[in-house]
């Protein structure tokens, strides 16, 4: 029942942009599916996207342009102290302050025959949709429903039915493979919709692999994490999270970005809400990162505790603060790429970060923010960041 099938032929040319750089040429072929359907009265919905073509894949390289601070997503860190911009010394910046430049591709005259494969699947399981009955066994399966979603995206130099069917099959270091940028997660939940308490598993895992003329660069990042959502009275509310997983970074252009990390994390908050208007929220968490021996098998261990608190005034504006003090034992070298990513660009020892947020609706559609943010590490002065944005609703 319900069931939508669409199969094509047809021939197109890719153009590139500064993000994308995936080109096919003239009358190159592309093959798609898509498939839709409900089964058990809708209790099972799918929605299916396959695509197979081949084409040329064009080899990128990419610079970094310096932008005003905030308007940026990567930050430079001089780790050999040689005032040289180095590629691998580009990070994905922490703070608002950090992101100053942007990655842009720069096209080149190198080609590479690739076969293409693009695949997208999103799988809901709702019990609730079939199962009628009152009984308790019935009442306590229609409290689970589940969501799975897919994308797969690969280019290989070598054709093989196997490797295209197999979404999971991600050998991020095969030499055949050009690219690769494969995602998938999956939340079963229960008592999802429940106003009191709610539990929530979560699996992620996401696969990246970029050819460039220098080299592949290649991640890969994998959690499995559980939330806790507990009303315990009118006013008080407690989540908890745990997250275990691992982190993987390999980069031919730079060897001192490699790294393999297995990360837990343990958090909790505590919020007191008595009314709409104010909320006060204690938080605190735990992380616990390892890099593999053979990577330098650096550890870190950090503990956040932090105070929030938000006022409201419907049709009015909103206001936040929140103040968090964390400390972190490290036992590696504190200018590196690693510990960039495992500290989180904080520094060993104490480190406190604070941010203050006002937004007020304004007459004529109008909604004024204002905002500050502060952090200090031990050893390096206080970073101020403020901000002003005016939204205009038409």
């Amino acid at each position: 029942k319900n069931q939508q099938l669409k199969i094509g032929m047809a021939y197109r040319m890719l153009t590139t942009d500064t993000s994308l750089t995936t080109i096919a040429p003239e009358n190159s072929l592309i093959n798609r599916i898509d498939y839709q359907f409900k089964i058990l009265k809708g209790m099972i919905s799918s929605s299916t996207y396959y695509e197979l073509g081949s084409g040329l894949e064009l080899r990128k390289e990419f610079i970094y342009l310096e932008v005003p601070a905030g308007q940026g997503v990567y930050t430079w860190v001089d780790y050999n102290n040689d005032d040289i911009k180095d590629l691998g010394e580009f990070e994905i910046a922490q703070y608002q302050d950090q992101a100053t430049y942007i990655r842009v591709f720069t096209p080149s005259n190198t080609y590479s025959k690739v076969y293409s494969y693009q695949m997208s699947e999103i799988i809901n399981i709702n019990p609730r949709y079939y199962i009628k009955s009152n009984k308790k066994l019935a009442s306590f399966v229609n409290k689970f429903n589940m969501q799975t979603t897919l994308r797969s995206e690969k280019k290989t130099s070598n054709f093989s039915i196997r490797e295209f069917s197999n979404p999971f099959q991600n050998n991020i270091n095969d030499t055949l493979l050009q690219s690769m940028s494969n995602s998938i997660r999956n939340s079963i939940f229960f008592n999802r919709s429940n106003p009191k308490f709610g539990l929530e598993y979560t699996f992620q895992e996401f696969n990246n692999k970029l050819l460039l003329l220098n080299g592949f660069d290649s991640r890969r990042k994998l959690t499995n994490e559980w939330k806790l959502r507990w009303n315990l009275t009118k006013s008080f509310s407690l989540t908890a999270n745990t997250e275990h997983g691992f982190k993987y970074n390999s980069s031919d252009y730079a060897p001192t970005r490699n790294y393999q990390l297995t990360i837990e994390k343990y958090s909790g908050r505590i919020a007191y809400q008595p009314n709409t208007k104010f909320r006060l929220s204690l938080n605190s968490s735990y992380s616990d990162k390892e890099n593999t021996l053979s990577f330098g098998g650096e550890k870190a261990y950090l503990s956040n505790f932090g105070l929030e608190l938000r006022y409201n005034q419907l049709k009015k504006g909103s206001f936040t603060a929140n103040i968090n003090y964390i400390f972190i034992n490290y036992n590696g070298e504190s200018n590196t790429a690693v510990s960039f990513e495992m500290l989180e660009a904080l520094q060993p020892g104490s480190n406190s970060t604070w941010s203050l947020s006002y937004q007020r609706t304004m007459a004529n559609n109008l909604q004024l923010t204002l905002n500050y943010n502060g952090r200090k590490s031990l050893e390096t002065p206080i970073i101020h960041t403020g901000g002003v944005q005016i939204r205009a609703f038409f």
